[in-house]
This record gives structure tokens, C-alpha cells and sequence, in this order.
């Protein structure tokens, strides 16, 4: 668990640094969660509702959340993860409450939380580090270590514990922003995030990759589509909702999402010029917060 703790948190750091804007630094106490606990956690407290404006962030804006340091909850000073959730309110209901966000709102990658002895899994809550769009309504912000006995025993030795909250700029074609990651680019370099639009020269290879961000939707169906269209003067609007691509669209690699990213290449012909091709992915599965799908980013190559 710490060690998968470590790898997300670089990944994540590596992914999205370069799109960083502005940063906000917290201090939280270690032993408040926004959870349910068990009746005998007599030391955990309530959390402190982080209103939204103080951070400079509002309804629609990207945000990168990520912590720095780490605490302690079963001995060793080596966890980092955190769950986060936005609510409509600042209200915190009572210890022995399941649902005690009363206006929670879901935003982010979904993570399924437990403490022995006491059901305590919300459906809005997502675990951080993780790039997230603020949900429209959102006032507050809460936060919670992950723990699966007491919250009220975790300590934080050193006092070096933060959550890090940083203004991002988004895609030009963002999809659900979940757990499906696409990364594109012309072989040999290496297919990334950013751009997401580009010219591809005939005769050149363009290789598209698709991930798990979060390493944990294995199994889940993956679906990479594409669709020829007249290069357009700008990038295209949502077709639906997270989904740019239209009715001409095709699936042209699937599969069950896995431990490695699901890469192809393709070859450009000479005589496309005029065109390009506009690629996008998803993970379908009931754990998308639509209940349907988790749509990536969308890349537009010109020809």
C-alpha cells in the first residue's frame, strides 16, 4: 500500500508539474476526516471546511491536489495519501453518520474508503494526489487521511504533512478527467499529455497511448477511437458531454484496461493534407462518476 502510496504520487507530480500557475499550501490535522469512525475513535475530530474562494478557485476551474511531507498512521512516518471532497456547504455532521457531508459533490477519481467496524464509504469523496475539475456549486473542501482502524491516533511527528492545491490549466478538449489518460506524439519521442494538437508530417508515425492514471481500474473495457475530419480553423467543441468525437467516429483499439498503457502506432500516408485526425479514449465501467464511462483528453493531429 505505501509503496503504490509513492509511485502515485510521483507519477502524479511527474504528469502535471509542467502545467503548474498557482499554489496553495495547507496544514491539516491529521486525525480529521470527514468519515465515518468507529465509536470507540473517541480522539478523531471534525474537519475544517476549506472554502473554495480562499484558494482562488471557483465552479469549472482545474486543480492539481497533491500533498507534500507525510504522517503517521500505524507507527512509520510514511503516508501520504489523502480522500478530498467538495461540498455545496460547510456543514459536518455528526461522528456516527455514513453520508456526513450532507452537500458533498462528486469531483475526481473515485476511491472506495473502509474502517474496520464501521461502513464509511462515500460516493463523492476521490483520493489525491489527482488533477480534478471544481463541481459546480462547490463552496468548501474537506479533507481526510486514508486509515482503515482510528483516525484519532495518527500523528504527524515532524510536522511536515501539507496538502498542496494548484491552479492548472485544462485541455482544450477535456474529457471527465478521472482515471483514462491519453498520451499522443510522432515516434521516436515519446507520446505525452501535452500538445494536444499538432502537425504530423506524411510519412511519419504517430503512436497514441492510453493509461491508468491511478493504477486502479484494471479490468474496466478501454476503447480508443478516432475520427477523420477537415482540419478545423480551431479545436471542437463537445459533441457530448467530455466527448468530442462525432458520428463518423470509429473504434480503432480496445481491450480490458491493464498494468501497462494500451499503445498503437500509425503510419501517415502522404495525401492527407486538408485533414486530421481527432483521437480520444475511454474506460467503460458503473465506477465513471456518469455511471457509464471515463472519457481521456482529446488530441487533434492536423496533416
Amino acid at each position: 500500500m505505501r509503496d503504490f502510496v509513492s509511485v502515485v504520487a510521483l507519477f502524479a507530480f511527474l504528469m502535471f508539474a509542467q502545467d503548474v500557475c498557482a499554489q496553495t499550501i495547507l496544514q491539516v490535522d491529521v486525525r480529521a476526516t470527514y468519515l465515518r469512525t468507529r465509536s470507540d475513535d473517541t480522539a478523531a475530530v471534525a474537519p475544517t471546511p476549506i472554502a473554495v474562494a480562499s484558494i482562488g478557485a471557483q465552479a469549472g476551474q482545474w486543480l492539481f491536489i497533491n500533498t507534500q511531507g507525510a504522517y503517521s498512521s500505524m507507527g512509520q512516518d510514511n503516508m501520504t495519501f489523502i480522500t478530498c471532497v467538495f461540498s455545496a456547504t460547510g456543514t459536518v455532521l455528526a461522528q456516527d453518520q455514513q453520508q456526513r457531508i450532507p452537500g458533498a459533490l462528486s469531483a475526481g477519481p473515485t476511491f472506495v474508503t473502509g474502517v474496520q467496524g464501521a461502513a464509511n464509504d462515500i460516493g463523492q469523496d476521490f483520493i489525491a494526489p489527482a488533477y480534478v475539475r471544481v463541481p459546480l456549486g462547490a463552496q468548501f473542501l474537506f479533507f481526510s487521511p486514508i486509515d482503515s482502524f482510528r483516525y484519532g491516533d495518527n500523528v504527524d511527528p515532524n510536522g511536515d504533512f501539507r496538502i498542496v492545491i494548484q491552479a492548472v490549466p485544462s485541455g482544450q478538449m477535456p474529457g471527465t478527467n478521472e482515471h483514462c489518460l491519453l498520451r499522443s506524439g510522432l515516434s521516436p519521442a515519446p507520446a505525452t499529455r501535452s500538445p494536444d494538437r499538432y502537425l504530423a508530417p506524411a510519412n511519419s508515425l504517430l503512436v497514441v497511448s492510453v493509461a491508468d492514471a491511478y493504477s486502479s481500474r484494471v479490468g474496466d473495457i478501454v476503447l480508443l477511437m478516432g475520427e477523420l475530419i477537415a482540419t478545423p480553423a480551431s479545436v471542437p467543441g463537445p459533441a457530448l458531454p467530455d466527448i468530442y468525437l462525432g458520428p463518423t467516429a470509429v473504434v480503432v483499439a480496445g481491450g480490458v484496461v491493464g498494468s501497462t498503457p494500451l499503445t498503437n502506432f500509425f503510419f501517415i500516408p502522404p495525401g492527407l493534407a486538408g485533414g486530421s485526425l481527432l483521437v480520444q479514449a475511454a474506460f467503460v465501467g458503473p465506477a465513471a462518476r456518469n455511471g457509464i464511462f471515463m472519457s481521456s483528453d482529446a488530441h487533434l493531429i492536423d496533416f
